[in-house]
């Protein structure tokens, strides 16, 4: 999965690269109550004009990150690597 922040430049690039199995959870997954609450749908609603009484319904996709490459090309101002690795350790 990859997300970005569509700035401007070369020299103000941000963005993360998530690798990882992604699963598609139903609302009838027993895991699915667990991730809802990290969904920010309310803005949405607000911004449709639709009723914050009303949530919407259907599948939450789930991706527990294996490794994640982060990209700021800001960090250099502040001495640091514009891009920066993550990878989950062994349990």
């Amino acid at each position: 999965m990859g997300l970005f922040a569509p700035l401007v430049g070369q020299a103000s690039s941000r963005g993360a690269q998530v690798f990882g199995q992604a699963r598609v959870l139903s609302e009838d997954d027993p895991d699915f109550g667990h991730y809802w609450p990290a969904i920010r749908w309310q803005s949405d609603h607000v911004e449709r004009s639709r009723s914050l009484d009303e949530p919407p319904s259907g599948p939450v996709v789930v991706i527990e990150a294996e490794r994640i490459v982060y990209t700021e090309h800001w960090l250099r101002r502040e001495g640091f690597a514009p891009r920066q690795f993550w990878t989950r350790s062994a349990p």
